[in-house]
């Protein structure tokens, strides 16, 4: 049998296309992501179908424009409408399916082999949270999708990113696997701390300090 690569998708949310320092953006907000796209392809000319998570999320595993899949709104998620999808396509080739990170799609927990899924103020499998972890979150729902004023009273292993791609870790030992990461950005007041070290954990480190947990991202 032919050895199949493995595939990680990674997408962030609400970021735009000239969010970047090479786009021109005065700041450099996203070193990391700029160092993956330095040594890769940038698509300049990609759209998305819809400026609405949901239909623009089915649109991708569909490959339908939302009129075709009947998706047009966060709401209607359960009307999609289409035949065959990304999920399924992988893994009639013998791929298990991952997501770590933000759903907010028309796939369902069961479509998957491993679901760990994260909104704007809650996320993660309950069973494993921990104490502070849920305290955390707690704090995020209390600010209303509100910016904090203040830095976040809580250490990095509490926040999202980290979160997503601890839990992400423990899909990378089957093979062949496709992983669908989702690193929530935006919506929720993590800082750009956060983001950067998911980030260097991704592109093969920096000389930047990192917390402890990046080797096990490295390993």
């Amino acid at each position: 049998m032919k050895e199949q690569p493995n595939i990680v998708l990674i997408m962030t949310d609400q970021q735009g296309a000239d969010f970047f320092k090479s786009e021109g953006f005065p700041l450099d907000t996203m070193p990391f992501l700029e160092s993956l796209n330095a040594r890769g392809v940038r698509f300049t000319r990609a759209y998305t179908p819809m400026p609405t998570c949901g239909p623009a999320r089915t649109s991708l595993f569909t490959g339908r424009f939302p009129k075709a899949t009947r998706v047009r709104t966060n709401w209607t998620l359960h009307e999609a409408y289409y035949g065959k999808d990304l999920i399924g396509v992988l893994r009639s080739h013998g791929y298990s399916i991952y997501l770590s990170g933000k759903n907010h799609s028309c796939l369902r927990p069961e479509d998957f082999d491993f679901y760990s899924s994260y909104m704007h103020t809650t996320g993660g499998r309950p069973q494993y949270k921990t104490e502070q972890q849920r305290a955390f979150e707690t704090w995020l729902e209390n600010l209303h999708h509100r910016v904090s004023t203040e830095p976040t009273p809580f250490s990095l292993g509490c926040q999202f990113p980290v979160r997503i791609v601890d839990d992400a870790i423990e899909c990378l030992k089957q093979e062949p696997f496709s992983l669908l990461f989702v690193v929530e950005f935006s919506g929720t007041p993590q800082p750009l701390s956060s983001a950067r070290t998911v980030l260097q954990s991704l592109s093969g480190g920096s000389n930047s300090p990192a917390p402890d947990w990046t080797g096990r991202c490295l390993e």
